[in-house]
């Protein structure tokens, strides 16, 4: 009868430990849909980054993984794995100026609408640069822009949720030679 006993007990924890494992797995296929259908944007508070660096464009910076990767004749365009309309682009241009500030002045002088902030900006390889948020006639975005030897290094987004990813990138920029 003892035996019995314990036969029904481990049977009724190991029904116990299969629920909660069942239950688990579902609630991390939940997440994964939402995130897929939701259009959660994942950054790089997750952790696994990628790194980039081109000697022909003289830029280097991390990005989320969940970002793929194109090149253009100007730059890179760094697309939302599970939405592909939302992009982060980093581009490389010519200027007339040698620094960031003459360079805004210039730009911005030249623009329809003015944006609603200009924060100057200095990221962890200790490039000035300036960051620009504004909203024009059909969207938001958030531009950085660093200035060497009269060559823009610009990052940019017109996507909000993509701000922080953005900021992160901007951080981890490097210009090289």
């Amino acid at each position: 009868m003892a035996l019995a006993h314990h036969r029904h007990k481990l049977s009724a924890l190991m029904r116990r430990r299969i629920y909660m494992v069942r239950t688990m797995l579902a609630l991390i296929l939940v997440t994964l849909v939402f995130a897929v259908l939701g259009g959660l944007s994942l950054s790089l508070q997750s952790g696994v980054t990628q790194s980039f660096t081109s000697k022909e464009l003289g830029m280097a910076f991390k990005y989320p993984a969940p970002y793929t990767l194109s090149m253009t004749t100007s730059g890179v365009t760094l697309s939302l794995s599970n939405d592909p309309d939302k992009k982060i682009l980093a581009s490389k241009y010519g200027s007339y100026f040698d620094d960031v500030d003459s360079h805004i002045h210039y730009t911005v002088g030249m623009w329809r609408t003015q944006p609603d902030k200009m924060v100057p900006a200095v990221n962890n390889s200790g490039n000035r640069g300036m960051m620009i948020e504004g909203t024009d006639v059909t969207s938001t975005y958030r531009i950085y822009y660093f200035v060497k030897d009269y060559a823009v290094y610009q990052l940019e987004t017109s996507s909000p949720s993509l701000f922080s990813d953005l900021d992160a990138i901007a951080q981890s920029f490097r210009i090289i030679q």
